[in-house]
């Protein structure tokens, strides 16, 4: 491999055929990183360790020039018990150890790490601190919401708030970038950490892809629940609809 190419790894501990609406903000941006000069590189969790039901023709999405690696992550059966699902904390140790291998190797130019799920922003302080990565935490919903939430200190709730609020400082101090759907996701950021001033900052929203609507009528698939020749007024609900 050329000395040239430069690797973005974009950490997605969700990414299709997961059907979150959070995998689409790492699954487009690495569709089209080929065309700007950069190779992208997806570390993510294995499907099997997903519980939202997958959709694996939205592996049909993923460009092919994008590697997607696969990491495991502890069971769900083994910490739900516990209350513990996120699998940014799940998958955690697992996509450390694959990053360090790379950063070694000197395999990673950028670390691009979408929230939530949110711990995983912890792996850019932890690459840039071994191996001085640059790393961008890019903002999908806020880590910490502006007010309490009503929630009570000793809550799962309350606990997760406090989390937050130690973690977030930690994650970002040593980021090279900030994103955001919107500003608002990220100014609470540099409003908390006064020394982030003058980090970069962009805010993004999704936007859409040519490539999707391509795929879309190319597919097979249709529409289960929508028949065509019915007279009826139908309504197909797709998803959020924002304003």
């Amino acid at each position: 491999m050329g000395a040239s190419i430069r690797r973005v790894w974009i950490v997605a501990p969700h990414f299709p055929p997961s059907n979150l609406a959070s995998v689409h903000r790492a699954r487009l941006l690495a569709n089209h990183l080929a065309e700007q000069g950069w190779e992208a590189r997806v570390l993510a969790a294995a499907p099997a360790f997903y519980e939202e039901r997958p959709d694996p023709d939205l592996v049909r999405l993923v460009d092919p020039s994008v590697r997607v690696m696969h990491v495991g992550a502890l069971p769900q059966r083994w910490t739900r018990p516990f209350g513990l699902g996120d699998l940014g904390i799940r998958a955690w140790w697992p996509m450390l150890r694959v990053l360090r291998a790379a950063a070694a190797r000197g395999e990673v130019d950028v670390l691009h790490i979408t929230i939530p799920p949110n711990y995983p922003a912890l792996l850019g302080r932890a690459l840039w601190s071994s191996h001085r990565v640059p790393y961008c935490v890019d903002y999908i919903d806020p880590w910490v919401p502006e007010s309490d939430l009503g929630a009570r200190p000793f809550s799962k709730l309350g606990v997760s708030l406090a989390l937050a609020r130690a973690l977030e400082p930690l994650a970002v101090a040593r980021a090279s970038g900030l994103a955001g759907i919107t500003p608002g996701y990220f100014e609470g950021v540099l409003r908390r950490n006064p020394r982030l001033r003058g980090t970069p900052t962009l805010a993004c929203q999704y936007g859409a892809s040519r490539r999707d609507a391509e795929a879309a009528a190319a597919s097979d698939v249709r529409p289960r629940r929508l028949v065509r020749d019915d007279p009826a007024a139908q309504i197909v609900y797709a998803g959020a609809l924002l304003p």
